[in-house]
């Protein structure tokens, strides 16, 4: 028995309706959605600036590392999966000092091994989450950041087999080194937690879930440089 895949979407499209005009005063009375928008931008700015230092900044961080995949769940299936490469890219944006969100995207291509007969298969994880991080600093230059997060994670495999895709919560600390102004370089550790829900009958579906759907720990180790804009 190995491992299965499973992709269900559904897409509704509804083509634009051809022909209508805008009823009498339809479209012109949005002074409340200026007024809103006018607000959301006067809050922003508000954010951004604190005297004459700015205290909110956009940010990004490449980052590469290593992936260790528990793999607990499927040894009495006889297979296992040997930690490997994490690569992936984060979007962040400072909301106060101290405080940030980030959204962030990392990949793993993986080896899946059927210990009996030596049979490989490729397996590509894929790891999403919207995170919220707390910097507190240390000595100048070190900060500590701790980080808690939820998405979600998905398997595929280089066959015709579907994927599979569960939620993830993320919990992850680290240090972070502010090199100057724009640059900041940062080590993290982070246990991405795979809450399996189960392939619900879909046998042609890949997963590295044991069959009770009990979660699974992943832990990242990986460095990043954060560019501040």
């Amino acid at each position: 028995m190995g491992p299965t895949k499973r992709f269900n979407a559904s897409f509704h499209f509804e083509p634009p309706r051809s022909g209508r005009h805008p009823a009498p005063g339809e479209g012109k009375d949005d002074s409340g959605m200026r007024r809103f928008a006018c607000a959301i931008l006067l809050a922003t700015g508000l954010t951004l600036h604190t005297g004459d230092r700015v205290s909110a900044q956009v940010y990004v961080e490449p980052f590469a590392g290593v992936l260790i995949v528990e793999d607990g769940g499927l040894e009495h299936l006889g297979f296992s999966i040997d930690p490997s490469a994490y690569v992936g890219g984060a979007l962040g944006y400072t909301l106060r000092p101290g405080w940030e969100i980030a959204a962030a995207y990392g990949w793993a291509p993986a080896i899946l091994t059927d210990d009996e007969t030596g049979a490989e298969e490729d397996l590509f994880i894929h790891a999403y989450y919207a995170a919220v991080n707390y910097v507190r600093a240390l000595s100048d230059p070190w900060s500590f950041v701790a980080s808690v997060g939820a998405g979600g994670m998905t398997i595929q495999d280089d066959t015709v087999a579907d994927d599979s895709s569960d939620p993830m919560v993320t919990l992850g600390g680290g240090l972070r080194y502010r090199a100057s102004e724009r640059f900041s370089i940062q080590g993290i550790v982070r246990d991405h937690i795979q809450l399996c829900k189960g392939l619900e009958g879909d046998e042609f579906a890949v997963s590295i879930c044991p069959d009770d759907d009990s979660p699974r720990h992943h832990v990242e180790i990986s460095g990043g440089v954060l560019i501040l804009f």
